[in-house]
């Protein structure tokens, strides 16, 4: 009975999110371009099964995807943007630190970006 339930947890799994990728992709495509609704979720479609089959055959591990994707994204968002944030935006003006404070910000955040790349590499 568990692989059974395991099944069908994972076939609703991705079928949920591969609905969700398919009608946000036809969306995205439709509000650009002037082609018809049809041919539009007709190349979405391929484009998501080939994808997907590229993926099922080369197996990557998920966890060091997650990792390889994931802490740059952390580390723009933790050092990055309120350095930008601090200078750009009128709200975030009263938490603007000194110049050396932000350098050193920005310094570490572009550090632990670089670690994650060339750690990929």
């Amino acid at each position: 009975m568990g692989p059974l339930v395991a099944f069908a947890a994972i076939t609703s799994s991705y079928f949920g999110h591969f609905l969700g990728a398919h009608e946000g992709l036809v969306g995205l495509i439709k509000s650009r371009s002037g082609s018809s609704v049809s041919t539009i979720e007709k190349v979405s479609l391929a484009f998501i099964v080939v994808t997907t089959w590229i993926v099922a055959v080369v197996n990557p591990s998920i966890l060091g995807m997650i990792e390889t994707m994931g802490a740059p994204m952390i580390a723009a968002i933790l050092f990055l943007m309120p350095v930008f944030a601090m200078n750009k935006v009128p709200a975030m003006a009263k938490y603007k630190t000194s110049a050396p404070v932000q350098i050193f910000t920005a310094l570490c955040g572009l550090a632990a970006i670089s670690s994650v790349i060339y750690g990929a590499l």
